[in-house]
């Protein structure tokens, strides 16, 4: 699933221009080696708030899934070896059964593979090995009709990864505009065909299926990486099998607890997401479950493919202490709230757990909250933050320390809608039948909550009205006149209480200790050796290549030139016994051994190769250094004719027969040293060395700078 998810972002990142507000919708078929996937995407641009702005940015959401969790490329390459395993068998070339020889089958299924990729090109081809089986050849032709009728099973099979996407989408294929083939198994002639009888349209082969998935998976990387700046794709998943939580409850007048489920994640449902769980009515610690939900449209062998159904246990503890904390007649019990987040890898994590309470305070509880130190504190936090420096304001935010616990209260004025400070939770689906008021809110989302609480209280608040005014004396009725006109208003605060909970991972186990450091120490052998075979192999790349280079300089003329006849016959003994070496007993030699061999031969030829090189490059350097002689020269005539006696003078007669002086030396030092170096041969240490030609050039041209 995540192969194709990572393909079909590939496929939208190259073609983001084509994307408009209206839905695009688009099927990826992938068949690889063990498994094939059909994923409805659908394309859009949606319109997102990044740090205060709006922007429009194009959004994958993948909205309908189907798979088969056994069909695949490896497959038919099994059955394929098995048929000319049995073909080798019938030929009784030898009385062993090729069958009962690991290795004879390892060539069998070597071949097999490659002559499926043949048959999707040719009509027939020939299998052959050398040597399957006690030293007897094995050659056979094999037709595609031959390949496709003993993976006819296989291919009827093809159809319903699609079947099972699109009734996920709740689409159908007139709304997909192309199918888009992914995978190695997809190049199967007979696959093709039958995905054309069952798409009805042309399918789309524009996908490179060996590196889409890999350039997807990079790009998401990239994005979530904070070292790499990308354009943005947004990217929706879904969940594939959806996930409840179940937990007890006790039942009035019954002695056993009733169990209790609610759908957390649906399925289909998108992520990365959060979402809320209320629960209502329980007064002291108790637990609950997630675990994955119904899954009656799976097979047996789909559902053991899962693994335990549990996906965890959650003890909540101190619920007695948070509620008994938070009494009294102006305090409305919210529930305790269980949050949780699906992460963009589909990873389920429980975030927190705390008890939400609504206090009802008047004017003076306010000002009296307000007059306290901490309260003050909280609100200069608070105004800091949000760049407000009026501390004469009375503060919207207020921290609270109580046993150990942070507080946060948002105040409201009683006639004002109650806003709640978590995030807001997607509607979680009803349970089915008939359930009497208690039972319904117990386990709700804060959606549902809020949808069910607004009209109740509403009618509470109408109620109470109609009483009052027929109750209410003259004195009261003023003093409620002067309320409702805002001389004392009710504010309303809202309670965060933190409920300490303890998660049990039931999936997977985790690592333990010992385990965990195994693995890591596993994997860092593997990182060594595989450092250690890349060194190798650039150290044999190094060797073999300097041997080659050092064999082919030999013939050249100038490095027969600048070598004696012995040093080349060195040379060459030397190379043609590391080449010999490398191709018998020194194949199997470590890195440190050829970096060794490479060091004696660059210390053997390094004194041949620094002459070519002095040889080759003193003739420029030589031209460059009479330039500069020339250049001095002019530049001290010029500089004489600009030379008086008076103070005032560019340059000083002292100044300038310096400067003669070591122009007229450099250039005694060149002629000398070049009738010296053309005396020698060219097999000997030269005398006139570039090193020694530039050092020249540097103190020539130092002393035309301080003129």
């Amino acid at each position: 699933m995540l192969c194709s998810f990572a393909v079909a972002l590939n496929y939208g990142i190259f073609r983001r221009k084509d994307f408009n507000e209206s839905a695009q919708y688009i099927m990826f078929y992938d068949m690889g080696a063990t498994s094939t996937t059909a994923t409805v995407v659908s394309y859009q641009l949606v319109k997102t708030k990044e740090k205060g702005y709006v922007e429009t940015n194009p959004q994958l959401s993948i909205i309908g899934i189907g798979y088969d969790r056994t069909l695949g490329g490896l497959e038919m390459q099994l059955r394929l070896r098995d048929f000319l395993g049995k073909k080798f068998n019938e030929m009784k070339k030898t009385s062993n059964d090729v069958f009962k020889n690991p290795r004879a089958m390892a060539k069998l299924f070597k071949e097999a593979g490659r002559v499926k990729n043949v048959l999707s090109a040719n009509a027939d081809h020939y299998a052959q090995v050398e040597g399957l089986l006690d030293d007897q050849d094995f050659k056979l032709q094999v037709t595609r009709e031959e390949f496709e009728g003993m993976c006819s099973d296989l291919f009827d099979r093809v159809k319903r990864p699609i079947d099972q996407a699109l009734k996920s989408s709740g689409l159908t294929l007139d709304v997909i505009s192309h199918v888009i083939l992914v995978g190695a198994g997809t190049r199967v002639p007979k696959v093709q065909e039958k995905l054309s009888e069952a798409v009805g349209m042309e399918l789309g082969k524009s996908i490179n299926t060996d590196e889409a998935a890999a350039m997807g998976a990079v790009y998401k990387a990239a994005d979530l990486s904070n070292g790499f700046k990308v354009k943005k794709f947004l990217t929706k998943d879904a969940v594939l099998f959806p996930i409840q939580v179940i937990f007890e409850r006790d039942v009035e007048g019954s002695t056993s607890p009733k169990h209790v489920k609610r759908t957390l994640f649906g399925q289909m449902n998108p992520y990365p997401q959060k979402k809320i769980l209320t629960f209502n009515k329980h007064q002291n610690d108790f637990s609950f479950h997630v675990a994955y939900a119904e899954l009656d449209h799976l097979s047996n062998f789909e559902v053991q493919a899962l693994g335990p159904l549990n996906l965890s246990k959650v003890e909540l503890t101190g619920v007695a202490e948070a509620l008994a904390k938070h009494q009294g007649n102006n305090v409305e019990s919210k529930g305790i709230k269980a949050h949780f987040a699906m992460d963009e890898s589909g990873l389920l994590n429980l975030a927190n757990v705390e008890l939400v309470v609504e206090k009802t305070l008047t004017e003076e509880e306010l000002a009296a909250q307000e007059e306290s130190p901490l309260s003050k504190l909280g609100s200069t936090i608070s105004n800091f933050f949000t760049g407000k420096c009026d501390l004469t304001k009375k503060s919207s935010f207020i921290i609270s320390v109580s046993k150990g616990y942070f507080s946060s209260y948002t105040l409201q004025s009683g006639s004002e809608k109650k806003e709640k400070v978590e995030e807001k939770p997607v509607a979680e689906e009803p349970d089915e039948g008939k359930k009497s008021e208690q039972e319904t809110k117990e386990g709700k989302t804060d959606e549902e909550e809020k949808k069910e609480e607004k009209p109740s209280q509403q009618e509470r608040q109408e109620g109470e009205s109609e009483e009052k005014k027929k109750e209410a004396t003259p004195e009261e009725a003023k003093n409620a006149t002067k309320a409702a006109n805002g001389d004392k208003k009710p504010k309303v605060v809202v309670v965060k209480e933190a409920i300490t909970s303890t998660e049990e991972k039931l999936g997977v186990p985790e690592l333990g200790e010992n385990l965990f450091q195994d693995a890591v120490k596993k994997i860092e052998s593997l990182n060594e050796f595989d450092r250690q075979r890349s060194r190798r192999a650039s150290a044999l790349n190094a060797l073999e290549s300097f041997v080659f280079d050092a064999q082919g300089k030999l013939w050249l003329d100038e490095y027969q030139a600048a070598a004696t006849p012995e040093e080349v016959e060195k040379i060459k003994q030397t190379c043609s016994e590391v080449s010999d070496w490398l191709y018998e007993e020194g194949s199997d030699a470590d890195a440190a051994t050829y970096e060794a061999k490479l060091s004696e031969l660059k210390t053997l030829t390094g004194p041949l190769y620094r002459r070519v090189k002095e040889h080759m490059e003193r003739p420029e350097a030589l031209a460059a250094l009479h330039s500069m002689i020339n250049g001095s020269s002019n530049f001290l005539a010029n500089a004489r004719n600009m030379t008086t006696d008076s103070p005032d003078g560019l340059f000083t007669q002292v100044e300038l027969d310096m400067l003669e002086k070591v122009i007229k030396e450099t250039q005694e030092w060149k002629t000398k040293m070049e009738e010296e170096q053309s005396s020698l041969p060219a097999s000997v240490t030269p005398k006139l060395t570039v090193k020694s030609i530039t050092d020249k050039m540097a103190l020539l041209d130092r002393e035309v700078k301080i003129e």
